[in-house]
């Protein structure tokens, strides 16, 4: 089935040395399917971003821990939909965050069944 998350993203803003210049609303995670994933599907997401460039998308396991990093693509300002695949992670429960330009999504849970 497919599920809904809606995710709030906390502002951030720049520093000295941070890389970002000036406050942007982020990049937040607004579907994700399906869920469970099955080790031979690709898990879709749709994704609100503020700013132009290439994101990553970050899998933690359940403890914190990080278990892989996928290339999500060239993001463009407004709705982007990406679609992951080639996860090589033992079945269970995970936390996957999408990063882009020192923005952060909120974490989505997954569950992965080989």
């Amino acid at each position: 089935g497919n599920y809904r998350f809606s995710l709030i993203l906390n502002p951030l803003t720049g520093g000295v040395g941070s890389g970002v210049t000036g406050s942007r609303a982020g990049v937040a995670v607004v579907n994700a399917w399906p869920n469970p994933l099955m080790a031979v599907s690709k898990l879709n997401l749709e994704i609100m971003t503020d700013r132009d460039g290439p994101a990553q998308a970050h899998v933690y396991d359940m403890a914190g821990v990080e278990k892989a990093t996928l290339d999500a693509g060239e993001l463009m300002v407004g709705s982007n939909r990406i679609v992951l695949s080639g996860f090589t992670i033992p079945s269970g429960d995970y936390i996957i965050r999408i990063k882009q330009d020192g923005a952060s999504s909120e974490p989505v849970r997954f569950s992965f069944v080989r």
